[in-house]
């Protein structure tokens, strides 16, 4: 790999080129969004070698110190037409999967997705066989709004097709103790 370019601060950009065993180059460019040294990296980033453009990787990237000198890295990364499962479990150890696409990424301003339960394989399942009501579509849609309010960002979420009531209500709990843990891990770093 060939780094052409690497401005490690916020707002900074970066291209990078990697070269196969035949000598076929393909380059990356991105952008830090947050440069949070030693400890995380926010970035969007582009395959330039994509053939249509506007397809932007939005990726979280955590630094962790290991003794003897080493680096933990995890990243975490989402764009358009990528696919996601996760499992949500209560306290009761029963587990709730869910599955999804990402339809529309824009960088600091939106992401939309599609979102629907699933078993553990991702396979999308009716919301009945979590022993919830038929009336929940197969797939909801989820939309994720990001604009600047008194230097801090303001996240707007709407998550359409949930039936008023009971349902509508828990998912809101939800969603809020998400929130809640998501700044609670983000004020340890």
């Amino acid at each position: 790999m060939t780094l052409e370019k690497f401005e490690p601060r916020s707002g900074g950009s970066w291209r990078h080129i990697h070269k196969d065993k035949d000598g076929n180059e393909y380059a990356f460019h991105g952008v830090n969004h947050e440069f949070m040294a030693p400890e995380r990296i926010v970035g969007t980033f582009e395959f330039e070698g994509h053939p249509e453009k506007g397809h932007v990787i939005l990726e979280t990237t955590r630094f962790e110190s290991l003794p003897g000198g080493r680096t933990k890295l995890t990243s975490q990364s989402i764009f358009q037409s990528g696919k996601y499962l996760y499992c949500m479990r209560e306290p009761d150890g029963k587990d709730y999967w869910n599955t999804g696409v990402y339809r529309e990424i824009v960088p600091l301003e939106r992401i939309v997705c599609r979102d629907s339960f699933a078993d553990k394989k991702g396979n999308v399942v009716p919301a009945t066989d979590y022993g919830m009501s038929a009336d929940i579509p197969l797939e909801l849609q989820v939309t994720l709004t990001f604009e600047e309010h008194d230097g801090k960002t303001k996240m707007t979420l709407k998550h359409v097709g949930i039936p008023e009531g009971q349902m509508s209500d828990l998912t809101e709990v939800g969603w809020n103790e998400s929130f809640d843990k998501t700044y609670q891990s983000s004020e340890i770093i």
